[in-house]
């Protein structure tokens, strides 16, 4: 065998002194040491939910340091003097002083091209502002008139091949699931855009659009399924939804969703080389929540944005030039806007997770600026807390229109009003007087409306229609007798429309009667359902539900799994926070802000005269009016004690009033002369009135029992107690029984024996009816409210 002969080279002087100034790893710096420093000190990120700090590499050329990590880094969002500041301190790590050149890599970005164009001094290098359209028009319905906004709600229930079944895409936890949470941002977030004037456009149905109430293949409504089976719906190409031929609609469904809106612009301005519909679309959002778990009941995950630099082919430039890096700036826009906003009005302990460069084909297929937003966590009871309340989620949407708003239009775009509050009408001087009071916001100048929209329905006519529109916060309407009429206002400036106002309803009497009765909608309150936790067991009080501001589309079922240690084993059995499907596809209806309107139909139908009001706004003195109906609906708030105050003393002085809502406790116990005997009175709802002829005769000092002048006759209602899409429920229904000999019971509970309320008369002729369940609730509402007035008014 030959052996081979190496030999051994020398470096010449010159190829040794080039090797000396090459940059060099540094030995002497522990990465992991220095990922660590970079971890503890910049990274605001928990472990639960996100990677830490890798140092890849250190290179160190005389003063230059070049310090490569991996994507961590990327995901936080940094000031330019903040990265200054960490420039500074890696210089004083690496080379024992702050005077080094430091470049600081995430993956393939040095971190001062990640910093976003609002926190930016110069101007942006991406106009997104000018997307679709070159030179927007002057606004004539809000600061979007002229924009196309994509976006749609996360998942939908699909068709599984393998289990030959309709099923969830995600697990059914803390009385929701994903595929219907989401279309609650996203039906809020719609409304706002739309109130604003833009044209949005959605690959999923809408939960307001009469077909989606159609059944679907799933045997469920339209909007519940995913966006692959509306797109086939509505007659798009299936090259757009089944892409996988039926063998994979999981697949179809999260991918048709670029692709319907690839189709879409395909001719556009945006999208100018590609077949489609040419219709130029700004920006694209998906609305989603993350299936991340703290483990316990405080921690808060919170709000992740996900984008991606590059399209299906890799390519990192949109079709029209622009650099798909404006990603990142609509998702800073949108990140930013939602956890700051939640952060000043409902939960200052929000979290703010990464902006997140990742390859997720609902932000990788748009070839428009696009965003996956993670609102929350509905896997994580401390996040749910907060999203099962309606607040809450009005709260997130509202930043989410926000932040699109300040992505294409600037930051200093004028923000739609809130909506205006304490609305009354009242009669005066021959005609109604509608009265109401501008909502201010506290987190937006700019959001105070330049006039006023005053919307009239009449009679059982279902349209609504503007009656007039006005720069006071008041109108001036002519009142025609025997014509019941309700309204509501909108507040409008520049960016757009509020979000209606609560109704008010007003009727006078065809028989030239001008002494109304007064009905107060005092129910102004919503909220989420009651949490408890201890150390085995946490989740939702059992039998507690949200009030959901008008309805819900969320709400699918009981959470019956509490135990902390129950883990997640499939969707089917997903562990500790898992809920029923009973009540899954439907409506949950909540405070729908229009009561007063539907009490007045009783009062119309009897001919009585009537106005309604807020209770913030009710007058001191109510001698004018012949009886007082207050509705409290489920608020747990009690009036101000000013308002019960006067309330009385209407009743002392031989007014007529009828109080009514679960919640009351003993608020109007000095006015009715009942105790709280019990505060759920009732399982089965069922309600037996005992109708009397009068109500007790006046007690004397030696009386010990009531007089009654008959024996009651018995009639049954039904109250509603559990979730449903047709009415309001009563979860809660109080028992108030008589106090002393004044006050008379006006029917039991018949499953507890329970009274349900009270009747009691004054010295001076006065009547107060106080009940505790909403009337609302009772499924015969009507025939109810119509036997309390003609009792009220001496009517049999």
């Amino acid at each position: 065998m030959t052996m081979k002969r190496y030999t051994r080279h020398t470096l010449s002087p010159l190829l040794f002194l080039l090797f000396l100034l090459l940059p060099a790893e540094v030995s002497a710096v522990d990465t992991q040491v220095l990922a660590d420093s970079l971890q503890a000190r910049y990274v605001p990120f928990s472990a639960v939910w996100s990677p830490r700090v890798k140092v890849k590499q250190v290179r160190v050329n005389g003063s230059n340091v070049t310090v490569r990590t991996n994507g961590v880094l990327g995901g936080v969002v940094f000031t330019p003097a903040e990265l200054a500041a960490m420039r500074k301190q890696v210089s004083l790590w690496v080379l024992g002083h702050g005077r080094g050149k430091v470049s600081i890599y995430s993956n393939r970005y040095e971190l001062s091209e990640l910093i976003p164009d609002r926190l930016q001094k110069r101007k942006s290098k991406y106009p997104h502002y000018e997307w679709a359209d070159p030179t927007p028009s002057t606004p004539t319905k809000g600061a979007l008139s002229d924009r196309r906004i994509a976006l749609w709600a996360s998942h939908g229930t699909y068709y599984n091949k393998a289990r030959e079944g309709w099923i969830w895409q995600r697990a059914t936890l803390w009385n929701t699931v994903e595929d219907l949470y989401s279309t609650e941002y996203a039906r809020l977030v719609v409304t706002m855009l739309e109130n604003a004037g833009a044209t949005v456009v959605q690959p999923r149905g809408r939960v307001d659009d009469p077909q989606a109430w159609e059944a679907g293949a799933s045997g469920l409504p339209r909007w519940t399924e995913g966006a692959r089976y509306w797109l086939e719906h509505i007659g798009f190409a299936d090259t757009v939804w089944n892409k996988y031929k039926g063998e994979d609609d999981y697949k179809a469904d999260l991918q048709c969703r670029g692709l319907w809106l690839n189709y879409l612009t395909g001719g556009s301005r945006c999208n100018p080389a590609a077949e489609g519909m040419g219709m130029p679309v700004d920006v694209c959002l998906a609305l989603h929540t993350d299936g991340y778990d703290s483990g316990n009941d405080t921690t808060i995950i919170g709000t992740l944005a996900i984008y991606t630099d590059h399209d299906e082919e890799g390519k990192k430039i949109f079709p029209n030039g622009i650099s798909r890096q404006v990603n990142r700036d609509l998702a800073d826009y949108v990140q930013t806007q939602l956890v700051e906003d939640i952060r000043q009005t409902v939960a200052p302990e929000w979290t703010r997770r990464q902006l997140h460069n990742a390859n997720y084909c609902e932000a990788r297929y748009p070839l428009v600026p696009s965003l996956l937003l993670e609102i929350l966590s509905h896997k994580n009871m401390a996040d749910m807390r907060h999203g099962l309340d309606p607040r809450f989620r009005f709260v997130a949407a509202r930043a989410i229109y926000k932040g699109l708003l300040r992505y294409l239009c600037g930051a200093n775009a004028v923000v739609q009003p809130l909506p205006v509050h304490d609305i009354a009408i009242d009669f005066a001087d021959g005609a109604w007087l509608l009265t109401w009071q501008p909502t201010t916001d506290t987190l937006e100048a700019s959001a105070m409306p330049t006039r006023y929209e005053v919307y009239q329905k009449t009679g059982d006519n279902t349209e609504w229609h503007i009656m007039a529109t006005t720069k006071a916060p008041q109108a001036k309407i002519e009142a025609a007798r025997g014509v019941k009429t309700d309204y509501y206002v909108v507040a409008v400036n520049d960016g757009g429309q509020s979000m209606p106002s609560a109704v008010v309803s007003a009727y006078l009497s065809a028989k030239g009667d001008i002494s109304p009765a007064l009905i107060v909608d005092a129910f102004d309150e919503v909220y989420g359902p009651e949490w408890f936790a201890d150390s085995l067991r946490a989740g939702i009080v059992p039998g507690s539900f949200a009030v959901e501001d008008r309805y819900s589309v969320a709400y699918i079922g009981e959470q019956w799994d509490f135990d902390r240690q129950s883990s997640w084993q499939d969707d089917d059995n997903c562990g500790w926070g898992m809920c029923y499907r009973d009540h899954q596809g439907t409506l949950t209806v909540g405070n729908t802000r229009d009561y007063g309107a539907q009490h007045g139909q009783v009062l119309a139908a009897s001919d009585i005269s009537y106005v309604s009001r807020s209770s913030r706004t009710l007058p001191a003195d109510l001698s004018a009016y012949s009886m007082v109906d207050v509705i409290t609906g489920k608020n747990r708030r009690p009036l101000a004690d000013s308002t019960i105050a006067a309330l009385g003393r209407y009743v002392e002085d031989g007014g007529r009033l009828l109080v009514s809502g679960s919640y009351l406790g003993n608020s109007f116990a000095q006015v009715g002369h009942y105790r709280l005997q019990a505060p759920r009175a009732t399982h089965s709802g069922i309600i037996r009135w005992e109708q009397t002829d009068t109500l007790p005769a006046q007690i004397s000092q030696t009386d010990t029992l009531p007089h009654k002048v008959q024996t009651p006759q018995k009639q049954i209602f039904h109250l509603e107690t559990r979730p449903n899409d047709r009415q309001l429920f009563a979860e809660a229904p109080e028992g108030l029984c008589p106090a002393d000999m004044e006050a008379t019971r006006l029917g039991l509970y018949e499953d507890m024996r329970v009274s349900i309320g009270v009747a009691r008369e004054s010295a001076l002729g006065g009547k107060a009816f106080i009940l505790g369940f909403p009337i609302e609730a009772v499924q015969e509402w009507k025939p109810l409210l119509q036997q309390i007035i003609n009792q009220l008014k001496d009517k049999q």
